[in-house]
């Protein structure tokens, strides 16, 4: 990942790679219907399920009347998103189930639209707040102040939110094995939180604030998967400080596992993280 995020010609001949391989792998495999179609492949050994955005090629058409169905031809859900594209291409969420090695195929399909099943978790936004049928979270000046599921409390009293801490190690951290210098500053709205998106496949909400002298942009979107996703964009201006996101259980885990490159280490337990690893894992 390293390599690709790094190197825009390697990242770019990868991906010319895999589009090329699996756009054959489709013209030869797959089933030819008369629509436009979206090829969800996994090359895992795992089955997968969740929710996909991407942006079909419209040849520069407003998206319209269209709709989204499988391989039988059963109306699946969609959403229709801002796509990051600055062409008039449109962006769309659809769910998806993979089995190990799968694929899944969706028509876009612009005939007499037939009705959709609704999705078992129903989504709602406000200003202060994203819910889905189990989880909601709730916001506030700093962040996130609350995230609770099935009604149990997840995060402690002070919420999860940014800090700035003072860094004075060099740019390789040598003989660091942490942040340990005072918290001399904490995100701030300036603004309430303005309502992104309202289902029925994700909501999302967004502010926008100071940190030190640095801006943010803060975006948190909820899945109908119960999927929370958080986006951070931030216009950064502060010397020797480093930027923290501060995550405050409500509870004393019993082990935390964290990922490194090359697997994995048990960590001494904390109520707190600050997330700069591969991924980390909290039991109890």
């Amino acid at each position: 990942h390293r390599d690709l995020h790094s190197f825009p010609t390697r990242r770019s001949s990868d991906l010319e790679i895999v589009t090329e391989t699996t756009r054959r792998w489709a013209r030869h495999a797959l089933p030819a219907v008369n629509n436009q179609q979206i090829v969800v492949y996994s090359p895992d050994s795992e089955s997968w399920s969740g929710i996909v955005e991407t942006e079909p090629w419209l040849d520069f058409e407003y998206w319209g009347d269209r709709w989204l169905a499988d391989m039988n031809g059963q109306a699946i859900p969609w959403q229709l998103v801002q796509a990051e594209s600055p062409q008039l291409v449109p962006g769309i969420l659809f769910p998806a189930s993979l089995e190990p090695r799968g694929y899944a195929l969706i028509q876009i399909r612009s005939d007499e639209r037939l009705p959709v099943e609704p999705m078992a978790s129903a989504l709602h936004a406000s200003p202060s707040s994203l819910r889905s049928t189990r989880q909601e979270l709730s916001f506030g000046p700093a962040g996130i102040q609350a995230l609770r599921f099935d009604g149990l409390d997840m995060l402690g009293d002070e919420g999860m939110g940014l800090e700035l801490r003072e860094d004075l190690t060099d740019c390789w951290t040598f003989g660091a094995g942490s942040y340990r210098g005072p918290v001399v500053g904490a995100f701030k709205a300036d603004r309430d939180w303005i309502v992104a998106e309202r289902g029925p496949l994700r909501v999302r909400a967004w502010t926008e604030g100071w940190i030190g002298h640095s801006r943010v942009s803060w975006t948190v979107s909820l899945l109908a998967d119960d999927q929370i996703r958080l986006q951070l964009e931030v216009v950064y201006a502060d010397r020797e400080r480093a930027l923290q996101l501060k995550v405050p259980l409500a509870w004393q885990p019993d082990t935390w596992t964290t990922g490194l490159p090359g697997g994995q280490i048990e960590r001494a337990c904390g109520s707190r993280e600050w997330p700069v690893h591969a991924w980390a894992r909290a039991s109890g």
